[in-house]
């Protein structure tokens, strides 16, 4: 695990932080300017308050803050006593170390930590080939600690610790609102004392948030979440059934386009405002994936391992924003194929999975090489496969490893 965390850690370089950056901006405009305004379509633009200390940062591209404002009032505590780019360090050094720990995590939950060089090894090749983990290690991606919280999670609640999956389970939810959909199913398999850890926790640390930073900063994230809903954004990041939707059938002509030129940026997206019944679609199709999964759950496939990232694939497939970054998690199981597949038929299946969603496919995607719907659409097929094999191996009889 170490010798994977430092060979993570140098493989990131260089190391722009602007995802990072954003919660560092937050703190330093607590409590006035921590959310943008953006009325009812999420535009991804921060304040413009932010701009200017922004580019004092060296920020190539300023995003805005969108997590609770519980981390805003830790961050403008934080702010005072350290720098941005000490801060930033540390942070990259224990995500790399989150990432390795993560790959061990699923080995421990499909209970093939017998095999850790293998799954080492082959977790690593997955890390450095997948844009997921590779432009999170490069951008400091707080998701890195939520998918690894996750794993933690799943593997205590496996493992005989309900009370420590539901308090990780619930600091993931509070840094990430998505993660507590994965308490219900704890709850509709009847693991009460995790369900009943992550509901005593994590609203502990919802009132917890309201006491520190007020009610008006958490209707101003609110109303954040609620733009996110309402909006499609098309960008080489997002991977939601949404944004494909938009990729082929909304022409660009309905679409805003935004960039980040003006913070010495080079990407830009677009944004498309879902009309009333394609939110109410979307919403369906939210709940059937939400019900089947649920339904699985009663039937006893909690504990089937491969269940676990499959669901994952699916819940952020739904969701309104499906940042590449919420595959971290499902893709760390991938080593689990050379065990349930055969190693030569595994390995094949992996580097061939991750072939759409690799650096290479995603520079020339953002070269113009190759049509960037090609790319989104093939990445897209990928992880609903790689969904549907997990769901096989979950039918097939576990051998003794």
């Amino acid at each position: 695990m170490i010798a994977m965390t430092v060979m993570l850690r140098i493989s990131a370089q260089p190391v722009s932080s602007d995802d990072l950056r954003a919660l560092w901006l937050a703190g330093l405009h607590y409590p006035d300017a921590v959310y943008a305004t953006t009325g009812d379509m999420f535009t991804m633009l921060p304040p413009p308050e932010w701009v200017a200390k922004g580019q004092a940062l060296g920020a190539q591209a300023i995003y805005p803050y969108i997590y609770p404002p519980i981390w805003a009032h830790l961050m403008a505590k934080l702010v005072q006593i350290t720098d941005f780019q000490s801060f930033a360090t540390v942070i990259g050094w224990l995500n790399a170390a989150f990432i390795a720990l993560s790959t061990f995590l699923a080995a421990r939950i499909c209970r093939l930590e017998n095999h850790p060089l293998l799954f080492a090894a082959t977790g690593a090749l997955v890390s450095l080939l997948s844009i997921a983990t590779v432009l999170a290690l490069e951008e400091n991606q707080p998701q890195i600690l939520v998918s690894f919280l996750t794993l933690l999670s799943i593997e205590r609640l496996l493992r005989g610790g309900p009370v420590m999956a539901g308090a990780a389970l619930a600091l993931a939810a509070a840094i990430k609102l998505y993660p507590a959909v994965f308490a219900l199913f704890w709850l509709a398999a009847g693991r009460f004392r995790a369900s009943l850890a992550f509901a005593v926790i994590g609203g502990g640390l919802g009132l917890l948030s309201i006491a520190l930073a007020g009610w008006q900063l958490h209707a101003a994230f609110l109303a954040q979440i609620s733009a996110i809903s309402n909006s499609v954004l098309v960008s080489f990041v997002n991977f939601s059934i949404d944004a494909e939707i938009a990729r082929w059938f909304v022409s660009p002509a309905q679409m805003q386009v935004f960039d980040s030129s003006r913070f010495g940026g080079q990407t830009s997206w677009m944004v498309f405002e879902k009309p009333g019944a394609w939110q109410a679609a979307t919403w369906g199709l939210r709940m059937v994936t939400l019900g089947s999964l649920i339904f699985l759950t009663r039937r006893g496939w909690l504990e089937r391992p491969e269940f676990w990232p499959a669901a994952m694939i699916l819940v952020a497939l739904v969701s309104p924003l499906s940042w590449i970054y919420y595959f971290i998690a499902p893709l760390a199981f991938l080593p689990v194929f050379l065990f349930r597949f055969g190693t030569a038929r595994g390995a094949l299946l992996i580097l061939i999975l991750l072939a759409p969603m690799s650096t290479t496919a995603v520079a020339l995607d953002l070269h113009g090489r190759i049509g960037a719907n090609l790319v989104a659409g093939l990445t897209m097929v990928s992880l609903l496969t790689i969904a549907a094999l997990f769901m096989f191996a979950a039918t097939r009889p576990q051998t003794p490893q």
